[in-house]
């Protein structure tokens, strides 16, 4: 047999695997569309609660986010244990909330994004006396939902 036939069988039958591999994963895909779609993840909200779902978040990663304790959080949630509960159970809650107010406002401003020297100017702050964070929006945003978060669970 002569290189340049063996060379083409080769390549022939490469191109053979690769596209039945191809047209399976087709039909892989189609069967599980037809099936509902992708399975269900750890990001996916469709059995969460109406809060989690509305703001794509749970109560634990807003605690983790705002850095207080979900534990404290979640139990002064409940209507029944701020009834019943002892004064400094009521105080340990009413504190982490203000701590979750208080790193809010830090992380809000810290995360707020560099201000550019002209957006400074037309604002009539001169380039040396505007503040910007060293942030980004994305961060930003994160801090503004998780504070969102929490406060739609205690409201």
């Amino acid at each position: 047999m002569s290189a340049p036939r063996i060379i083409t069988q080769l390549v022939w039958v490469g191109l053979t695997i690769v596209g039945k591999a191809f047209a399976e994963a087709g039909k892989q895909a189609v069967r599980n569309a037809s099936a509902g779609g992708a399975s269900t993840s750890s990001t996916s909200f469709s059995s969460a609660s109406p809060l989690t779902r509305h703001h794509l978040m749970t109560l634990d990663e807003a605690c983790q986010i705002l850095n207080v304790r979900s534990q404290i959080i979640s139990r002064g949630l409940d209507k029944q244990f701020r009834s019943t509960a002892p004064a400094n159970a009521i105080e340990e809650w009413n504190v982490e909330l203000e701590r979750m107010a208080k790193n809010y406002e830090m992380y809000f401003a810290t995360n707020a994004p560099p201000l550019e020297k002209a957006a400074a100017a037309v604002a009539g702050k001169g380039a040396k006396g505007a503040k910007g964070g060293q942030g980004s929006f994305y961060l930003q945003s994160k801090v503004w939902r998780a504070r969102e978060r929490i406060e739609a669970e205690v409201d």
